[in-house]
C-alpha cells in the first residue's frame, strides 16, 4: 500500500499542496478540497485577479476579460492549467511575455 501511495505522489503529483501560497482573491473561489485550484469563472471580470503562487488550475472562463499583460501571470509560478475561453480578448491584447517562464 505504501508503494502505491508512493507512486501515486509521484504520478499525479500533491493536489492537496499547502495554502500557503497566497490567499483567494474575494471574487473567487479556492475550495479548500482542492487548494491548488482556483475557479473564476462566469464572474463577470474585466481584469486578471491576482493569483496565489500555489495555483496550479485557474479557471477563468466565461468572464469579460479584455487583456492579459505581461505581469498578468507573473505570481502563477506552479500554474499547469488555464481556462480562458468567452472572455472578450484579442491577441493585441495579450502581452508578448505573459506566457514566458523565468
Amino acid at each position: 500500500w505504501l508503494f502505491h501511495r508512493h507512486r501515486q505522489e509521484q504520478y499525479f503529483g500533491s493536489l492537496h499542496a499547502d495554502t500557503s501560497g497566497g490567499t483567494c482573491p474575494d471574487e473567487c473561489d479556492c475550495p479548500p478540497s482542492f487548494p491548488v485550484a482556483m475557479y473564476c469563472d462566469g464572474r463577470g471580470l474585466t481584469a486578471m485577479p491576482s493569483i496565489p503562487s500555489r495555483i496550479k488550475y485557474l479557471y477563468l472562463q466565461n468572464n469579460a476579460i479584455t487583456s492579459l499583460p505581461d505581469s498578468a501571470l507573473v505570481n502563477a509560478t506552479n500554474l499547469v492549467w488555464l481556462l480562458l475561453h468567452h472572455n472578450q480578448l484579442t491577441s493585441d491584447a495579450i502581452g508578448q511575455k505573459v506566457f514566458l517562464k523565468t
